[in-house]
């Protein structure tokens, strides 16, 4: 079974501490613009049902890119998690997509790849050797994504299910400083 974007809602997950990072690090600058523009631009020219960004202490100018704002205080990646997959159910969706806003180059093609191979229950990216975001979660897994704890985030429901393997360098997040400079030499090399 094939699902149409427009029965599909998107959160995107913007709410980070970046303790890693040692600062805010979606506002960085990678390649001119602010790290999170980059996923922020590339998932808004989708026709989601609806767009939710889940936010912390900054709202990144998210709304401009069409997404509605949830706020946290925690910043942990599970109550991101439950407070964007509540927002979203509102639109009472089909199904939900999970995208990190530290994550600047996964293309529109693999957003496709994901809505082709969702078969109403779940579908995750794969690097080749783990099953992560972006991924789709049917309503079945809604209330467990609400319910799930700590920093693991939807690992758990992730961990067996059906992936579509992303092309080299595709799934890399930017989680130190060291990061982000091989990111921004990556895109001078381009």
């Amino acid at each position: 079974m094939k699902f149409a974007y427009d029965h599909i809602a998107l959160v995107l997950l913007a709410a980070g501490h970046s303790r890693r990072f040692g600062s805010l690090k979606l506002g960085e600058q990678l390649h001119g613009k602010m790290l999170v523009h980059h996923a922020a631009s590339t998932l808004s020219a989708i026709g989601f049902a609806s767009k939710i960004a889940v936010i912390g202490e900054d709202d990144w100018g998210l709304s401009g890119f069409g997404f509605s704002l949830v706020r946290t205080k925690s910043g942990t990646q599970s109550e991101s998690l439950a407070a964007g997959i509540a927002a979203a159910q509102k639109s009472k969706p089909h199904a939900i997509m999970v995208a990190l806003g530290d994550m600047p180059f996964v293309p529109i093609t693999h957003y496709h790849k994901l809505a082709a191979a969702f078969d109403g229950r779940c579908v995750a990216s794969s690097d080749g050797e783990t099953p992560m975001p972006p991924a789709i979660f049917g309503p079945d897994h809604f209330e467990a994504l609400c319910c799930v704890q700590g920093d693991k985030g939807a690992r758990s429901i992730l961990q067996n299910a059906p992936v579509v393997i992303a092309s080299a360098g595709d799934l890399a997040d930017i989680d130190t400083l060291e990061q982000l400079a091989a990111a921004n030499q990556r895109w001078d090399e381009a």
